[in-house]
């Protein structure tokens, strides 16, 4: 029984840390969610407050990756959250385009 209850505690830790509000382009979301290692990235490269984010598709429109977008910064990872790039100087290739989520 103890075990049960230490899986499950540590489960809604796990999951509770991929799903807390955060605040997109001014407006709090519940529904983006950081996972822990992207939001590590964004922390200690200084990134600031995200202002959009783009879901990115495969040629069958299944999703395969996002972009957060920052002022004049951006991370690219994939659906499993590795990061594929990400630059802390210049604006995402989709910058001032109409690829949104």
């Amino acid at each position: 029984m103890f075990k049960l209850v230490a899986l499950l505690a540590s489960a809604v830790i796990t999951f509770s840390t991929w799903a807390s509000p955060v605040t997109v382009g001014g407006i709090v979301s519940d529904t983006v969610v950081i996972p822990q290692n992207i939001q590590y990235e964004i922390d200690i490269r200084g990134y600031g407050e995200i202002e959009s984010v783009r879901s990115l598709y495969d040629s069958q429109q299944n999703v395969v990756g996002y972009c957060y977008e920052f002022d004049n910064a951006y991370i690219i990872f994939d659906s499993y959250g590795k990061v594929m790039e990400h630059s802390p100087e210049t604006n995402s290739p989709y910058y001032n385009t109409d690829v949104f989520c």
